[in-house]
């Protein structure tokens, strides 16, 4: 079977993030840069979807940024509609991410699978540390000459105590 897809619905993410900036795009910005970290550390295969009502194209603007694809509709299009849309030939083969409780009884019922926001994120930093943990090397433990000194002392007491 084929690795799932993630399909992530931006700006559901987007306001469920703590922080503030300065602007919606500088928001936008930090998002995409902290998510394409995760989704590159797990090599996972995901696309996040935005609104794209406001720049207003014909078609949906699609793009690459690093290993995460970027998608925002086309006017007219709301996120929502694209991942539904997305998803309907192979829906199996996604699992949808968002909150939205409408989107995600839709892609239930299609088949595909869902994440709340919360539960995708806990899931990138649970992944997180598993990798962090797998990755630190055994800690190595040196005595110190002094420390040699002294259990060296030791054994050879116990030596000549049982050797008299």
């Amino acid at each position: 079977m084929s690795k799932s897809h993630y399909l992530i619905d931006g700006y559901n993410l987007l306001f469920k993030l703590p922080g503030k900036h300065p602007s919606l795009e500088t928001k936008r910005r930090a998002l995409l840069d902290l998510l394409e970290k995760q989704i590159a550390e797990f090599r996972l295969s995901a696309t996040i979807v935005f609104d794209g009502a406001q720049r207003d194209p014909l078609i949906a603007a699609r793009g690459h940024f690093k290993s995460m694809e970027v998608v925002y509709t086309a006017a007219g299009q709301t996120a929502d509609d694209y991942i539904f849309e997305s998803i309907a030939e192979h829906p199996r083969r996604h699992i949808v991410v968002t909150s939205d409780r409408d989107l995600a009884a839709k892609c239930k019922a299609l088949g595909a699978q869902t994440q709340k926001i919360q539960e995708f994120l806990s899931s990138l930093v649970t992944k997180h540390h598993k990798v962090k943990k797998r990755n630190q090397p055994f800690p190595t433990f040196q005595d110190s000459p002094a420390d040699i000194d002294r259990l060296l002392k030791i054994f050879e007491k116990r030596l000549e105590d049982k050797n008299p």
